[in-house]
């Protein structure tokens, strides 16, 4: 059963610089940027079987291509009495973006795939941290960071994503991709 996801690609230049918002903070596992995107929707362990529906629904897809920036910093779960699990770069709101990912997810369901009831918020996860408190680094990071921008940069397809993990971390694969309508 493979364990899949929908996503956007990142160009290598924005990637590079989400690479340079690399710093120290206690136990922090940085994201290699070949392994860097913005998750549409994470699907799980998908029978092998199910795997040709998810890829003939995503085709359904119909979107234009649209461009996204880059802006700000943050952490999950919010709260900064809690400790922080994933630091991530922002989003600037993108109505079409919000729009392709329901139309996903509306497809998938159609198709008999679990709802995903946790709330769409477009990101780029940084890094991960195992602290149970917060930390000071981490608190640091996000004011040193909080006015970081990229330039607009155009999405023309999404991908579905095949993710093996491994002690090495995740290896990913792209299953498929879907061009968005152009003009």
């Amino acid at each position: 059963m493979p364990r899949l996801f929908v996503a956007i690609e990142l160009p290598s230049d924005v990637k590079e610089r989400l690479v340079a918002l690399k710093t120290h903070i206690p136990t922090a596992q940085w994201v290699n940027p070949e392994q860097m995107h913005l998750t549409l929707r994470f699907l799980g362990q998908v029978p092998d079987d199910r795997v040709e529906t998810v890829k003939s629904t995503l085709e359904t897809v119909q979107s234009p291509c649209f461009d996204l920036k880059l802006r700000g910093v943050g952490r999950f779960p919010p709260q900064k009495k809690k400790a922080p699990r994933v630091l991530w770069a922002g989003i600037v709101p993108q109505p079409t973006l919000m729009d392709l990912q329901k139309k996903i997810e509306n497809e998938l369901r159609l198709a008999r795939f679990p709802p995903d009831n946790k709330a769409f918020h477009p990101h780029i996860t940084l890094a991960r941290l195992k602290v149970q408190k917060p930390v000071k680094q981490a608190s640091n990071f996000l004011t040193a960071q909080a006015r970081f921008r990229v330039s607009p940069f155009s999405v023309t397809r999404f991908v579905l994503v095949k993710s093996v993990l491994s002690s090495q971390g995740p290896t990913y694969t792209n299953e498929a991709a879907y061009n968005l309508s152009r003009g």
